[in-house]
């Protein structure tokens, strides 16, 4: 068992190295665009996954626990999330030129985990819960989807801002058309809203089995809650606000501030219900 559990601590700390290989990958493939680059870039991108993959298993096998029980083992599948969906959007699409956006987050998020993350030989009583499981799955989900909305909204605003500026460079030249990443960002925050939706609903149930309350003034759940509302108004900003797609991209990012704002300010400096150990 101390075997295993220090090859999970040899995989937790070169995971991020492969990571930032792959990004070195994708880099060169944006500069030159060339099929062979994109197909090391995919590839390293797949291989990295895989190790990611083995990593959560193993650690799920030895502790016990899937990890996502605290902020910084969050940011690990949270780092996976995006990758896996990001590979699988690429594979589909057949577009790899926004893949260093994706996976220089992907690598700070992995770096930021496998840098703080500590393995937990016992774990509190109250996590061990399926409810949990899904509960906390669906807002890791949710926050994946939220982030590459994100993306998308940044790189049309940029985008457009070149356009704008009659500036047809490099960046203009690799991206994909304002129409396509307007579609992304969308579809991103749909399925963003609806994880959102579940983790709400799943987490409340949650914690009436827990202490009997279905909500209280939790700072997380309130946050929660102000996030989840900021992104159904971006959904119905277009329709009933008659915002432009700009704007729309901007409150996209703002929304995403705020999830980073909930992860780390919100998780750290107050005292939530969210705090288990």
């Amino acid at each position: 068992m101390d075997k295993l559990a220090n090859l999970v601590s040899v995989v937790r700390i070169v995971l991020p190295f492969f990571y930032w290989f792959s990004g070195i990958f994708y880099f060169v493939y944006f500069l030159k665009k060339k099929p062979k680059h994109g197909k090391v870039a995919s590839l390293s991108l797949l291989l990295t996954i895989i190790l990611h993959t083995f990593y959560l298993v193993l650690k799920g096998v030895i502790f016990k626990y899937f990890p996502i029980i605290n902020v910084f083992e969050a940011f690990s599948v949270l780092a996976f999330a995006i990758a896996i969906i990001y590979f699988i959007v690429e594979t589909t699409t057949k577009v790899g030129t926004t893949g260093i956006f994706m996976v220089l987050i992907v690598c700070l998020l992995q770096t930021i985990s496998s840098s703080f993350t500590v393995n937990m030989e016992t774990m509190p009583k109250i996590l061990k819960s399926n409810v949990l499981f899904f509960h906390t799955s669906s807002a890791i989900l949710a926050y994946t989807a939220f982030f590459m909305a994100t993306v998308y909204s940044t790189l049309f605003v940029t985008l457009f801002q070149n356009l704008k500026k009659s500036k047809f460079g490099l960046f203009f030249n690799r991206l994909p058309s304002l129409e396509a990443l307007d579609n992304m960002a969308n579809r991103s925050m749909v399925i963003g809203v609806f994880f959102m939706a579940l983790a709400i609903i799943l987490g409340s149930f949650w914690k009436k089995i827990q202490l009997g309350l279905f909500f209280d003034w939790d700072p997380k759940i309130i946050t929660a809650y102000f996030i989840f509302t900021i992104y159904i108004m971006i959904l119905l900003g277009k329709k009933v606000f008659h915002w432009s797609r700009v704007q729309l991209s901007y409150f996209a990012i703002v929304g995403f501030l705020l999830i980073i704002f909930s992860m780390t300010v919100v998780n750290f400096a107050t005292n939530s219900f969210h705090k288990f150990n």
